[in-house]
C-alpha cells in the first residue's frame, strides 16, 4: 500500500523502531466479523464467536443473505464492535448516538437497551441518514428515534437530557486505510489537525446535552496524537468534571 510521505514520517517520528512493524500491517487483510440481534430469535448456532462479547462472531456476512435482509444479524468488524461494548449502556437509559450512519454502533447499543429507554440515533448527513435508517428499521427495535440535524439544533431541544452520549466522530480516518485505501486520498498533513477543531466543535454541543453525572463515550478511527489527544486535553481542560 502506498502511504502519503508526510504520513510516513510523521509515523517513524511517533514510533522510532517499531514503525516498520506497522507500516506494513496496513498490507494484511482486514479481519472480517458481524453480530447477532438478539431482538429476534436465532434458529441455528453461529460459529467463531468473538471471545469476551456478547453478540461478536468473526466471518462475513453477505448482504442479500436472508439473515441480512431480515436483521438477524449485522455485519461490523471486530474493532468497530468495541465502541458499543465500552459503552454498554444499561435498561432504561437515555442514549444519544451523535454521528450514527451508517448504524453499527446504534444497532449495537439497541442491543443492550432491549427495547428500553430511547436512543436517539443522528446522522447530520442526509445521504447517510436514509442509510442509517434502513439498517435500523431492519434490526426491529422499537424504542429508536433517528434524527437528520446538527449537534447545534439538537442541544437546543435535548438540554442535560442524556444518560449518556456517544461520539465516533469525524476523522482523518487513517484507521480506515487498510479496508478503504480511498482514504488515504483526501488526507494530509493538516487534516488530523482541522478534524480535531471540527470535533470539538460538535463534542461543545454534546456536553450541553448530557445529564449531570452522565457518561460520554468518544471514539475515533486514527491514531494521530495531534487528533485524539488533542480532543482529550481539551475535554479534560474544559470540562473539570470528567
Amino acid at each position: 500500500m502506498l502511504l502519503p510521505e508526510e504520513f510516513v514520517k510523521k509515523y517513524e517520528k511517533i514510533l522510532g523502531k517499531q514503525a516498520v512493524d506497522f507500516f506494513e500491517s496496513f498490507n494484511h487483510e482486514a479481519i472480517s466479523g458481524y453480530r447477532l440481534n438478539p431482538l429476534k430469535a436465532t434458529l441455528k448456532t453461529y460459529p467463531d464467536s468473538i471471545p469476551n462479547t456478547l453478540w461478536g462472531h468473526y466471518g462475513k456476512v453477505f448482504g442479500k443473505s436472508a439473515e441480512h435482509v431480515s436483521g438477524l444479524v449485522y455485519s461490523q468488524e471486530p474493532a468497530a464492535q468495541m465502541v458499543a461494548q465500552v459503552a454498554s449502556p444499561e435498561k432504561g437509559m437515555r442514549v444519544l448516538d451523535l454521528a450514527a450512519a451508517p448504524g453499527g454502533k446504534t444497532t449495537h447499543l439497541l442491543s443492550y437497551l432491549d427495547n428500553t429507554g430511547v436512543l436517539v440515533s443522528n446522522e447530520i448527513s442526509t445521504k447517510r441518514s436514509k442509510i442509517l435508517v434502513e439498517n435500523v428499521e431492519r434490526f426491529g427495535a422499537r424504542n429508536l428515534v433517528v434524527t437528520n440535524e446538527s449537534s447545534q439544533n439538537l442541544s437546543n431541544f435535548f438540554k442535560r437530557y442524556f444518560d449518556m452520549i456517544i461520539f465516533d466522530g469525524p476523522c482523518s480516518g487513517e484507521g480506515m486505510f487498510r479496508k478503504d485505501p480511498s482514504a488515504i486520498q483526501y488526507w494530509h498533513k493538516d487534516y488530523p489537525t482541522q478534524c480535531a477543531a471540527l470535533q470539538k466543535e460538535i463534542l461543545a454541543e454534546a456536553m450541553k446535552m448530557l445529564a449531570p453525572g452522565g457518561t460520554l463515550v468518544y471514539s475515533t478511527c486514527t491514531w494521530s496524537p495531534e487528533e485524539n489527544e488533542d480532543v482529550v486535553r481539551w475535554l479534560l481542560s474544559e470540562y473539570d468534571y470528567l
